[in-house]
């Protein structure tokens, strides 16, 4: 499980947009708003790796893990919703 999240770490990592985007006609887009929610999910994975990790080396009960993980999840699909819609009015 600790391999997944850290690949998923690393795609996300790859995959951020760059910080602003010039289109075919000229017209500049910025997107430092939608990088910095790339990097608050990336803050958010980081953590739930080491809850993970600090769970697996004793320094974590399950029960607490468990619950912590499920808190930050929570959290990275509400920002990955609020993105989405971000992105979906931008586009119109």
């Amino acid at each position: 499980m600790n391999k997944l999240i850290i690949a998923v770490s690393m795609i996300s990592g790859v995959c951020l947009p760059t910080e602003n985007e010039i289109k075919k006609d000229g017209t500049q887009v910025f997107y430092r708003d939608q990088i910095q929610l790339a990097w608050a999910i990336d803050n958010l994975q980081d953590l739930k790796t080491y809850i993970v990790e600090d769970m697996n080396n004793g320094r974590m009960s399950e029960e607490y893990a468990e619950n912590y993980y499920e808190l930050l999840d929570e959290t990275e699909g509400f920002i990955q919703d609020y993105n989405r819609r971000y992105n979906t009015n931008t586009n119109k």
